[in-house]
């Protein structure tokens, strides 16, 4: 009786086709079960489930940076507004005058930055001197053309410290007043300018914070003026 051979498989030597189905086997990366009632074609139950995963780990991230942020400008609120309540540091009317008047005047600047009474409360009560009208022109070195000088510290010798408002960007071009970033410089003994914080409030926020963490004898005026 003759036997009746399957045209699709007919030519190949049943030898050859396992080797093939076994090679193709063997590239193929193995197919997870399918659950009963599921086709195994298009998108399986397990990519499905790593999707849900990633997307869920995504989601935890996503929501531990917003809190993180959340807490971070609550607290920045509720130390300035503390700032802004407290009058225990008090700065010589004459001095807070005198830095106005530069503002206004020298640099022509109509409006003043927030919370600048608040910063020079703070920056007194850290140890610097907030400079009378003229004074900056004692402070001589090589002061950056760029900086506002406000207070300094220490003796006006090699040594000085220079606190200052950096009121342009690098590229020469004028800042916002609510920009301005706090920087120090020692200006008889180098050129280099050291960045204390991005703008007045984050100055404020961080010395508040600095203050109340360690809460010794000599950080006491900087927690009574913030």
């Amino acid at each position: 009786m003759m036997e009746v051979m399957d045209p699709v498989t007919a030519p190949v030597a049943p030898a050859l086709v396992q080797a093939r189905s076994s090679a193709f086997s063997q590239r193929q990366p193995a197919k997870p079960p399918t659950a009963p009632g599921r086709q195994a074609g298009g998108v399986g139950i397990w990519p499905a489930a790593g999707a849900l995963s990633a997307f869920a780990g995504l989601r935890v991230s996503c929501v531990s940076r917003v809190s993180r942020s959340g807490r971070r400008l609550r607290a920045q609120r509720q130390a300035l507004k503390a700032v802004s309540l407290d009058e225990g540091v008090e700065v010589a009317a004459a001095k807070v005058d005198a830095l106005k008047s530069l503002i206004s005047k020298v640099l022509e600047v109509k409006s003043m930055p927030q919370q600048l009474e608040p910063f020079l409360r703070v920056l007194q009560a850290s140890g610097y001197d907030i400079l009378d009208k003229d004074e900056w022109r004692k402070i001589g070195g090589d002061l950056h053309p760029f900086l506002l000088p406000v207070a300094t510290k220490g003796s006006f010798d090699d040594d000085l410290e220079v606190l200052a408002l950096l009121i342009r960007a690098p590229n020469g071009k004028q800042l916002r007043p609510d920009e301005w970033q706090v920087v120090t410089q020692q200006p008889r003994k180098t050129k280099v300018v050291k960045l204390m914080a991005d703008d007045i409030s984050r100055y404020i926020v961080k010395r508040a914070e600095e203050a109340t963490f360690r809460k010794e004898k000599q950080d006491m005026p900087i927690i009574e003026a913030t």
